[in-house]
């Protein structure tokens, strides 16, 4: 049979010649061809599909005496033209020698390798394309999922310590420190700005329903509350710098006024701490950003005279004021608004330094500044021993100060003009709306 290097051997080193082959219906006898002929490139008819039957290859060849045929028997029956065919024509040629023709194990061999290379880059790019598809959908997933959040940077906890720390802060079982940053009367009360920085190194977290926290000068409580903050949390950074937390006192919970405010300054003022309720949060976000709470209701330490404090606090404004006046609005017209001292029964009550202090307070957040005269102090007073409170604005006369007085809403009782002097007699120092 024919090898698949296209020599005429049967397997053996031994040649053919003087052979034959019985292929069905004819006959083809081996031996040296005398006669030229001229070779026509046969025509193999092969079958790629993968499901196709095995079938028999024919090839023909023409010679100038006999037609030669040669079949590749298949694994199953072979299926052959019967005799009888058309015969093949016959073209007379000369050859030098006899044609070897290529074996057609070696044809199909060659297109089964070109048919199966084609088949495999079809499947590198059909796999190709599925790993794209793949890699671009677990891409989109990671994105809009934030699974791939923090990829590629560098890790937090080695580069600023543990990462909890630096987004959430606990609470801490000891009470936090807070300095006196700045104090401000204002229309909601006296403001008292601290600087609050946590006791343990996790931050601290503010949740108490009921946190009682007083600012003292040395000798005097300047205002003492109750803060629920069970509603509203504040978080303490953890270090040094803190954040600043602005603590309202209303009027009623707060016994220093601006003026002994002024005097005492906030390096010589204190503020304590102490929860004596429940925590609504144990953990919170880190937050910086300036808080500010306001006091539920007053609270008095225990061994406070407020009497005494009261008192004190009215003495301070008075000093301050006077001060005030004297250097910029002696001998000037003013609108009084109020003169009490305890004990005076008016309005529905019984004054007491409380009261008159409390009073003030209102005027000075109501006209953005008033001022405490002590009588005993101006000879423009008939009587001693009387607060009086003064609008800090001077009018040109008796009159403009009146219709100032009208305009506000206040009757003769409660507002009139006055002049303010170091030299000038009671009389002709007032003056009365109609």
């Amino acid at each position: 049979m024919p090898r698949t290097d296209g020599s005429d051997t049967d397997g053996s080193d031994t040649p053919l010649h003087g052979h034959s082959l019985d292929l069905d219906w004819m006959t083809w006898r081996s031996g040296t061809q005398s006669a030229t002929a001229r070779h026509t490139t046969p025509t193999v008819g092969v079958d790629d599909s993968p499901d196709a039957a095995p079938t028999a290859a024919t090839i023909v060849v023409d010679d100038p005496t006999t037609r030669h045929a040669a079949t590749t028997r298949s694994s199953s029956a072979p299926t052959i033209e019967p005799p009888g065919f058309a015969p093949t024509t016959i073209i007379p040629t000369t050859v030098s020698a006899r044609p070897t023709l290529p074996p057609p194990s070696r044809q199909l061999g060659e297109g089964s390798h070109s048919a199966g290379l084609s088949s495999g880059v079809l499947m590198v790019i059909g796999a190709l394309s599925t790993i794209a598809v793949l890699a671009v959908g677990v891409a989109a997933w990671g994105l809009a999922s934030g699974a791939f959040r923090g990829w590629g940077l560098p890790d937090a906890a080695n580069t600023a310590g543990d990462n909890s720390s630096s987004t959430t802060v606990s609470a801490c079982a000891t009470s936090p420190s807070m300095t006196p940053t700045g104090v401000a009367m204002t229309s909601a009360g006296l403001a008292v700005t601290v600087a609050v920085t946590a006791s343990c190194s996790s931050g601290d977290v503010l949740s108490n329903s009921e946190t009682q926290i007083v600012v003292s000068s040395p000798s005097l409580v300047l205002a003492s509350g109750v803060f629920d903050l069970s509603s509203n949390p504040i978080a303490i950074p953890a270090g040094s710098t803190g954040r600043q937390v602005s603590m309202i006192y209303p009027t009623g919970s707060f016994f220093g006024l601006p003026g002994l405010v002024a005097g005492t300054g906030v390096s010589g003022m204190s503020v304590s701490v102490h929860d004596v309720g429940s925590p609504s949060a144990q953990q919170l976000p880190a937050e910086s950003t300036p808080a500010s709470v306001v006091s539920s209701r007053t609270y008095l330490p225990p061994g406070t005279d407020i009497g005494q404090t009261v008192a004190q606090s009215l003495r301070a404004q008075a000093e301050s004021d006077r001060s005030e006046i004297l250097s910029s609005s002696n001998n000037q017209w003013v609108a009084q608004l109020s003169s009490k001292q305890p004990g005076l029964v008016a309005d529905g009550k019984t004054w007491t330094n409380e009261d008159i202090l409390d009073e003030f307070a209102s005027f000075y957040q109501r006209f953005s500044g008033t001022r405490l005269l002590w009588s005993d102090e101006w000879p423009v007073f008939s009587a001693s021993g009387w607060w009086v409170t003064i609008t800090s604005r001077t009018f040109p006369s008796p009159q403009d100060a009146v219709s100032w007085c009208a305009q506000q809403g206040f009757d003769r009782d409660h507002c009139l003009g006055k002049l303010i002097s170091t030299t000038a007699e009671p009389a002709g120092t007032t003056a009365y709306l109609p």
